[in-house]
């Protein structure tokens, strides 16, 4: 933290800096302090230190200034200060955060009211607090998976052109997939705050197989849960033509086949989630070769698992005192 300081303030970026007392000078303490950055990029890590980093754009730039949070990777936290209802609207929708609070402080996550847990960088797990965290750590020993809303008909009509030993695979992994919902849910809140947790889909999802069972389930599990879906020719010898083949009677165009060997392709294309079911010595070997990516931590996950890790959970915390509600809670002293 103290080289990152020294770096912006050769630059000419220092704002402001409070003395570090003299009882800390002999100790691995850092002052505050505040420096003026021209772009978001000039920050190349998180840096988790007392250090505030201000960059000012006009406001016709807000949507570039979203789009280079995304590209960082990093997306534990973010805080939005507005009176402007579309405008905290269309930040909150593009963000690709885990907890977003607006009008309040960014800090004191509560069980149960702002479950906890970023994306990408800052994190790939479950949302601790959150109705699906225990379910990360269990496996069910049947399938007990409440029918959901119905697949698209795209999606439908690409499981009824498969053979039927596969369709009927393909019909549990839809049902299970059907039971996510991407409705928002309301949390419990203190007075004047409003919490809303929601489920968003991963985005891509390169599925391994290596069986053609397997391989079924993964393609309508990530289709059925909103992902876009990606094959890889050299998958296991399992032939992907009836699976292009049922996407194109379909009218899918949410489902590719990529041309590289499997490990070329886990080390550069670009994808949200892998789906594998094969040997564990293999999915070992493929989480290492996942581990050593540059950019956001990306899970390899099986079918068993539970689907909504399929996706990707969000927290809005919203103070609705900011925005006129109840004013005398803002005269209250802390």
């Amino acid at each position: 933290i103290s080289a990152h300081c020294a770096t912006l303030e050769h630059a000419g970026k220092l704002l402001f800096r409070l003395p570090l007392p003299t009882a800390c000078a002999a100790g691995t303490f850092v002052a505050p302090a505040v420096f003026r950055l021209d772009r978001y990029d000039e920050l190349q890590c998180e840096v988790f230190g007392p250090v505030l980093h201000v960059i000012e754009y006009d406001d016709h730039q807000l949507d570039a200034i979203v789009t280079a949070l995304n590209a960082s990777g990093n997306g534990l936290t973010l805080g939005v200060h507005s009176r402007i209802d579309t405008r905290v609207d269309e930040i909150c929708v593009r963000a690709k955060v885990g907890n977003i609070y607006v009008n309040r402080d960014q800090i004191g996550a509560v069980v149960g009211v702002q479950p906890f847990g970023g994306v990408g960088l800052s994190g790939t797990g479950p949302k601790a607090g959150g109705p699906h965290y225990v379910a990360r750590f269990t496996r069910p020993v049947r399938d007990t998976a409440a029918p959901g809303p119905a697949p698209s008909a795209a999606v439908r009509a690409m499981r009824d052109a498969l053979p039927a030993a596969l369709g009927r695979v393909a019909d549990t992994a839809l049902a299970r997939a059907g039971g996510v919902s991407f409705a928002p849910q309301a949390l419990a809140g203190v007075t004047g705050e409003r919490n809303t947790y929601t489920l968003h889909p991963r985005g891509a999802a390169l599925c391994l197989g290596p069986n053609p069972q397997d391989l079924v389930a993964q393609v309508f599990l990530a289709l059925g849960s909103g992902n876009q879906v990606l094959l890889a020719h050299a998958t296991g010898g399992v032939s992907l033509s009836v699976f292009t083949q049922a996407a194109q009677v379909a009218g899918l165009d949410n489902v590719s086949v990529l041309d590289d060997e499997v490990e070329a392709l886990l080390q550069s294309a670009t994808f949200d989630l892998v789906l594998f079911d094969g040997a564990i010595t293999t999915a070992r070997r493929l989480r290492g070769v996942l581990a050593r990516r540059a950019g956001p931590r990306i899970a390899l996950l099986q079918v068993a698992d539970d689907v909504v890790q399929l996706c990707v959970e969000r927290v809005v915390s919203e103070d609705t005192t900011a925005a006129g509600g109840n004013t005398t809670l803002l005269a209250i002293s802390h």
